[in-house]
C-alpha cells in the first residue's frame, strides 16, 4: 500500500495535523473599503479580500468579477486574464470571527446575526438559497479562525453554501471556538459543491448536521477534492454521513484523508458516507480516532483504505518504508 504522504503547503504556510504555524501578510496600498485605489494589487485576476467585510461583500459578488461594486485595477483581455477583468478573490490575511478577540462566541460578534429568538445563527453562507458561487477562492493557506455556524433549520450550509462551476483552494478552517451545525448538505467548507474543484483545504473544527454531512464537503456532485483533509468531529443525526464528504455523486477524491471522530446512522463511513458512480484513490481514514471501520466505495486497488492514526502520521515523514520506520510492513499493506 502507498501511504499517503501529507502535501508541502505553500511556502507562506506549512500546515499539520498538530500544529498551525501562522504569520501575517498585509500590504500599506490595500484597504478593506469601498473606494480602493487597487484591487487587484498583484495583477494575478483575483481581488484581495483583507478581512471580514471583504469576506461578506462576496455574496454580492458571487462571479468573482468585483467587490463593492468596482473592478478597479483588475487585468484587462490584453494583459492575459482568460475574458479580462477578474475571476475570482484570494485572502491576504488570517482572518477571525471572534471580533473582539474575548475567546467567546456571542452578540458582541460582527458577524453573530441574532434571530428573532434571541439566538446567533453565525455566519450566513456565501451562495444557497437559489444563488451559487462561481469563481476562484484561493485561501494562500491563511487561517480563517472561528467560523460559527448555528442554523439547525436550514440546508445547504458551509462557508460556501452551494458552489457551481467554482475552485476553491488553499483554505484552513480552524479554532477553537469553530462550529458549524445545519440540516441538511452540511460541510466546513462547502455544503454542495456541483462541476467545481476544491483543492489544498483543511477542517479541524466540529460539524454537526442530518443528512449529507461531511467534515470538509456536504455533496460532492460532478466535483473533486484533492490534497485536502479533516481532522474535526462530524455528527449526523439521519444517513450519508462521512469524515471528509457526507456524499459523493459521479466525483473523484484523491490524496485527502480524515482523522477526526465520525458518528452517524444508519449510513455512514470514515472519509466518506455515500458514494455512486465515483472514484475515491490515495485516500485514507484513521479506523481508531474516526471509530469507523467502513468507508464508502472503499477499493483497497486505489490505495483507498482505513488504517491507524498512528501509521497516517507515520506517512508525514518523507520516504518512510520499512527499513526506517516500524510502523510500515514489508510488504506495504500496513
Amino acid at each position: 500500500m502507498s501511504v499517503f504522504k501529507l502535501k508541502k503547503w505553500p511556502s507562506r504556510r506549512i500546515v499539520t495535523t498538530c500544529t498551525l504555524l501562522i504569520s501575517l501578510l498585509s500590504s500599506p496600498l490595500a484597504f478593506s473599503a469601498d473606494g480602493r485605489a487597487d484591487y487587484d494589487l498583484d495583477n494575478d485576476g483575483l481581488i484581495e479580500i483583507n478581512d471580514l467585510a471583504d469576506l461578506d461583500e462576496i455574496r454580492n459578488n458571487l462571479d468573482g468579477k468585483t467587490l463593492y461594486g468596482s473592478n478597479v485595477g483588475c487585468p484587462n483581455a490584453e494583459d492575459g486574464t482568460v475574458n479580462g477583468g477578474c475571476i475570482g478573490f484570494e485572502l491576504t490575511a488570517d482572518l477571525d470571527f471572534d471580533t473582539n478577540q474575548d475567546s467567546l462566541m456571542d452578540s458582541n460578534d460582527t458577524y453573530w446575526n441574532e434571530n428573532n429568538e434571541g439566538i446567533g445563527e453565525g455566519w450566513l453562507p456565501l451562495g444557497g438559497g437559489g444563488t451559487q458561487f462561481k469563481a476562484i477562492f484561493e485561501g494562500n493557506g491563511y487561517a480563517i479562525n472561528s467560523l460559527y455556524i448555528n442554523r439547525p433549520s436550514t440546508n445547504v450550509i458551509g462557508l460556501f453554501g452551494y458552489i457551481n462551476q467554482a475552485e476553491i483552494r488553499n483554505v484552513v478552517l480552524t479554532g477553537q471556538l469553530m462550529s458549524i451545525i445545519g440540516k441538511s448538505y452540511i460541510g466546513s467548507l462547502v455544503g454542495l459543491s456541483r462541476s467545481s474543484q476544491i483543492s489544498n483545504s483543511i477542517n479541524t473544527g466540529p460539524v454537526i448536521g442530518s443528512f449529507r454531512t461531511g467534515g470538509l464537503v456536504g455533496y460532492l456532485d460532478s466535483s473533486q477534492v484533492s490534497n485536502s483533509f479533516n481532522t474535526g468531529s462530524v455528527l449526523g443525526s439521519t444517513r450519508d454521513t462521512g469524515g471528509l464528504v457526507g456524499y459523493v455523486s459521479s466525483s473523484k477524491i484523491w490524496r485527502s484523508l480524515s482523522t477526526g471522530y465520525v458518528f452517524g446512522t444508519p449510513i455512514v463511513g470514515g472519509l466518506i458516507g455515500s458514494s455512486r458512480n465515483s472514484i475515491s484513490s490515495s485516500s485514507y481514514w484513521a479506523i481508531d480516532s474516526s471509530g469507523q471501520t467502513f468507508s464508502a466505495g472503499q477499493v483497497e486497488a486505489y490505495s483507498y483504505v482505513g488504517v491507524t492514526l498512528a501509521t497516517l502520521q507515520c506517512a508525514i515523514n518523507a520516504n518512510t518504508d520499512s527499513t526506517n520506520s516500524n510502523c510500515v510492513s514489508s510488504d506495504g499493506s500496513t
